[in-house]
């Protein structure tokens, strides 16, 4: 497979659920939702009028393959991760990293194919490289339709770290934190309020998307901006860590 100089074309439509921001539910059951603000419609052209970050660079890169149908951010302590993107700032535009395994992931994948590519900020994509194993999958899902569930947690919330970990000073839930939902072009397609337990629940026709994170008061940093694509059918978790600024 070769990709070079991809011009980005896409349309697409959202159905955003956001976890309610109401009293904690009785039971463990998800909190129900409320309906987003209305999301405008993406331009009728689909041409980026600039990438404005490493996120929205990477969603550009995961709509242009089917064999990025599936990729999350990849996790710093994650383990037996298949299929990740790192996506990083490099004048004048961005690079973005895609590894996808297979194989018996849950014991860190026997085989694995990595793609390296850099966006302009006029959203033109270039692959400057891959290598791994031939022959990478394709997923597949059926449906018409995807879920996430967005984790928004404070952390660290003791001065110390302890070994074992302490379980009183696990990352607490962040309750009444707005993200925004956007797609490959930057167009906004809806916003979201996390609930009491710190949970957005989002549903969206497959696809690439990116979210940026809104600052929370009371909270030292604000979680970066981050990419992510799903099949139909497909249930995603993401954790979305926000800091405490407690060392």
């Amino acid at each position: 497979m070769t990709i070079s100089r991809i011009p980005f074309a896409i349309a697409i439509a959202i159905s955003l659920a956001a976890c309610a921001a109401a009293g904690p539910t009785p039971t463990p059951t998800p909190a129900a939702s409320a309906s987003p603000t209305p999301a405008p419609s993406p331009s009728s052209s689909g041409a980026p009028s600039g990438v404005a970050s490493a996120a929205q660079a990477a969603a550009l890169v995961l709509a242009s393959d089917p064999h990025f149908g599936a990729i999350r951010p990849a996790s710093p302590d994650g383990v037996g991760e298949c299929c990740t993107y790192q996506a990083v700032d490099a004048a004048p535009g961005f690079g973005v990293t895609v590894d996808v395994g297979w194989g018996d992931c849950p014991a860190g994948c026997i085989n694995h194919h990595q793609w390296v590519f850099t966006v302009d900020r006029d959203g033109t994509i270039t692959l400057v490289g891959q290598s791994g194993d031939a022959d990478p999958p394709v997923p597949a899902g059926e449906g018409v339709s995807a879920s996430i569930k967005l984790h928004l947690l404070a952390g660290p919330t003791c001065p110390v770290v302890h070994n074992p970990p302490d379980p009183a000073c696990a990352p607490r839930p962040v309750a009444g934190a707005e993200v925004v939902v956007r797609g490959p072009d930057g167009a906004e397609l809806g916003r979201a309020t996390s609930s009491d337990q710190g949970e957005v629940g989002l549903r969206f026709p497959p696809g690439a998307y990116y979210v940026e994170p809104q600052p929370v008061q009371g909270l030292l940093g604000t979680p970066a901006p981050f990419a992510f694509s799903a099949v139909g059918s497909e249930a995603v978790d993401i954790n979305v860590n926000y800091d405490t600024g407690i060392r």
